[in-house]
């Protein structure tokens, strides 16, 4: 008899509590701190029931109740008003699930501690969704974890620690706050560690809930060491940058720590490639502009060159209006320019006998230019034939003069000499200077069409 009372004062306290609920889910139209009031007047009924319960089975439903209760409560609450209400509340919600999961497993069926389990799913859910700053979000949690020893409540906590700190690093990155963005990564080691051994202990990995985040425990983990990367880049491009500005005051370059900040440049290319094209091309850049100023090493113009090339492949993107692209696209134009300057001096020099040679033929070949198109293309086709040519050339009445020119500049196409078919390398290197100076005159003609 006094078993049966007892029974039903838990179960009767548990019903009046609903009512309250009901009410404060139902008044929609009621101010906030009204169906606040009721939530608190539920939660209070749901412990007296709690605490009058005699078997597991009443034991488990008013903590159930309790923590969906808490939980709504929770996303009426302000966090810049409540603060503490709202962390008492995270751990009475936590505190709840993890009582229904152990009273409720040898007497409620599967689908009922799903349920429970989903509802502190719920419950990290809404508290990463607050309306509050991102280490408001993260004491909550903490304070979970601290004051829960339940495997599956911590595991799962430790989780949605491990993800949402993760997820704000990104964010960090990109926003190029990297110091901080390297300490939150380093911060989510240690949770996600802790989640895993956790879930194992509480049954398995499979009790975490990855699908409600989005990411699974193999996406965290290599993401995690991806993005520790990318900051370990970035963080080496900006230290070297910031040695090479500093050492422009000075009235001499130090050489050691030339070759220190070149090292550093290399570093943050080798740990940027193939994952942050952004950070690999101002590396690339910084460092070519480096080897040209300090040490004039060739080498300097294939970074720039891979720089320009992959802010190209970006495009369209704000690096061209940013200092490192303009000056590494400047330099490099000017070591190119000097580059093609050299071999024109290189292949000039090396023309200059043969032009010397052949100065009587370039000399009737301007004759002819001077007396006009037909005369010149009767020329070169009369005493410089082209070799393979076996036709008789002729000038057609009303002939298009401009595409005999063009066609004549295709037999005499410099190319199409191979110097190896020649008896002498001599003879070859003649023939090909004789083809470049009468395509040159040919061209100059047929400019004159256009």
């Amino acid at each position: 008899m006094d078993t049966g009372e007892q029974e039903s004062e838990s179960v009767r306290l548990r019903a009046e509590g609903n009512q309250h609920f009901r009410s404060a889910a139902a008044g929609l139209g009621v101010n906030a701190a009204v169906r606040a009031t009721r939530l608190e007047h539920a939660i209070a009924h749901y412990e007296r029931a709690h605490a009058a319960a005699t078997c597991g089975e009443e034991q488990c439903s008013a903590l159930k109740n309790q923590a969906v209760a808490a939980r709504h409560l929770i996303q009426l609450l302000s966090p810049r008003l409540d603060l503490e209400r709202i962390g008492f509340y995270c751990v009475k919600a936590a505190v709840a699930v993890a009582g229904a999961l152990e009273s409720g497993g040898p007497c409620k069926k599967q689908s009922w501690l799903s349920y429970v389990q989903q509802e502190l799913v719920t419950l990290l859910q809404v508290i990463t969704r607050l309306e509050a700053k991102h280490a408001l979000r993260l004491r909550y949690l903490w304070k979970i974890v601290n004051e829960c020893a339940d495997p599956f409540v911590q595991a799962n906590t430790y989780w949605t620690l491990s993800v949402i700190g993760f997820n704000h690093s990104v964010v960090l990155l990109e926003e190029r706050k990297v110091k901080e963005s390297w300490s939150e990564l380093r911060d989510v080691q240690m949770p996600l560690d802790r989640a895993l051994a956790c879930a194992r202990r509480a049954g398995g990995l499979s009790l975490l809930w990855t699908d409600a985040l989005g990411m699974t425990v193999g996406e965290l983990e290599t993401s995690l060491q991806h993005h520790l990367v990318m900051c370990e880049a970035r963080m080496q491009l900006n230290i070297a940058a910031e040695l090479f500005g500093s050492s422009m005051f000075e009235e001499e370059y130090n050489h050691d720590m030339m070759w220190e900040i070149a090292d550093r440049y290399k570093h943050a290319i080798v740990c940027a490639r193939e994952r942050d094209l952004e950070t690999e091309a101002e590396s690339s850049a910084r460092l070519g502009v480096l080897l040209h100023k300090c040490f004039k090493l060739p080498n300097a113009m294939d970074y720039l060159h891979r720089s320009i090339a992959m802010v190209h492949a970006m495009m369209p993107c704000k690096h061209v209006t940013q200092e490192w692209y303009k000056n590494a696209n400047k330099l490099l134009k000017e070591l190119q320019e000097k580059v093609t300057r050299h071999h024109d001096e290189k292949e000039a020099e090396k023309r200059k006998p043969y032009v010397e040679k052949l100065s009587a033929e370039i000399a009737a070949l301007r004759v002819a230019a001077d007396e006009g198109s037909v005369t010149l293309l009767k020329h070169c086709y009369a005493k410089h034939a082209p070799r393979g040519y076996t036709e008789e050339f002729s000038v057609p009445t009303n002939a298009n003069l401009k595409s005999l020119l063009q066609k004549a500049i295709i037999h005499y196409h410099p190319d199409k000499v191979h110097v190896g078919s020649f008896d002498t390398e001599d003879e070859g290197l003649t023939c090909k200077v004789l083809y470049e100076e009468i395509v040159k005159v040919l061209t100059n003609k047929y400019q004159s069409y256009k």
